[in-house]
């Protein structure tokens, strides 16, 4: 209950963004709230199961930057059945990820793709992977810290990264297949397992597995790939930040209105 100005308010309605997919850790929700805004039917199904109630939980896709929907008829990466475009292979380095090195120096053994690595804050690594890519017959990009993951995603053909929750909703917007690295136990599983149910990417966990995977989805002119990127279509929900400011906002308005009208003065 809030006071002003001598009168005595309900509080506002309260809200919860869900960021985890099928994997949703109870948290979530065991402190009530008005309702919530979840990243897909599959999520919205979990937690239904649960026992929430239906009309509490709100599908409208995981809020990514406005980025994605603003350039999404101007960035796309190289159309593979043209004989002189080369694969764009994307691999991001997080803290902790498990063959790291090992992965980098197989991709940069490649002559066939075009890659780039962002390596964070891993001076080290940079120094040395920018030194297995000079003289390469296509060009390999070995990138720091960087805030142009956006961009990354919407020009490369397939990201190679762990299952972290921002990463695989991003590639979902961008429409970036996901080769899966690792998956840390918990809401890892269900960032996973919403690419395995929707066919949009593969789990490969060892360096070599990652080499084959990428094969695979390249072989034909890319027609693995082409079958992964169709299938994050149906997912794709680039304006949620959006749906969710536009729901807030009419939540808080009917909340003021019937605050207004049935306040109580402060004894």
């Amino acid at each position: 209950m809030q006071h002003i100005s001598g009168l005595r308010l309900p509080d506002p309605p309260h809200f919860n963004v869900v960021t985890d997919s099928i994997s949703i850790n109870s948290l979530w929700w065991r402190a009530g709230a008005a309702g919530w805004f979840v990243p897909n039917p599959d999520s919205a199904a979990v937690m239904r199961t649960a026992g929430l109630d239906p009309e509490d939980l709100h599908i409208t896709g995981f809020p990514v930057p406005a980025f994605f929907s603003d350039y999404a008829s101007r960035l796309t990466p190289p159309d593979l059945t043209n004989a002189s475009s080369a694969p764009r292979i994307l691999y991001i380095i997080n803290s902790g990820t498990n063959h790291a090195a090992e992965t980098a120096r197989l991709l940069l053994a490649e002559t066939a793709w075009e890659i780039t690595i962002a390596v964070g804050r891993d001076a080290g690594l940079q120094t040395e992977l920018t030194r297995l890519a000079a003289g390469r017959a296509l060009p390999a990009y070995i990138l720091g810290w960087t805030d142009q993951i956006p961009h990354l995603l919407m020009t490369h053909h397939v990201v190679i990264s762990k299952a972290g929750g921002a990463t695989t909703q991003e590639a979902i917007a961008a429409r970036c297949p996901m080769i899966v690295n690792q998956i840390v136990p918990g809401q890892e599983e269900g960032n996973y397992e919403l690419l395995r149910r929707t066919g949009a990417g593969a789990l490969a966990t060892t360096p070599a597995a990652v080499i084959q995977s990428l094969r695979k989805a390249f072989a034909d002119n890319g027609a693995v790939w082409l079958q992964w990127r169709n299938a994050l279509a149906p997912i794709v929900r680039n304006d949620a930040a959006n749906a969710i400011a536009r729901h807030l906002i009419a939540a808080s308005a009917s909340s003021e209105k019937s605050a207004t009208s049935t306040f109580v003065p402060l004894s």
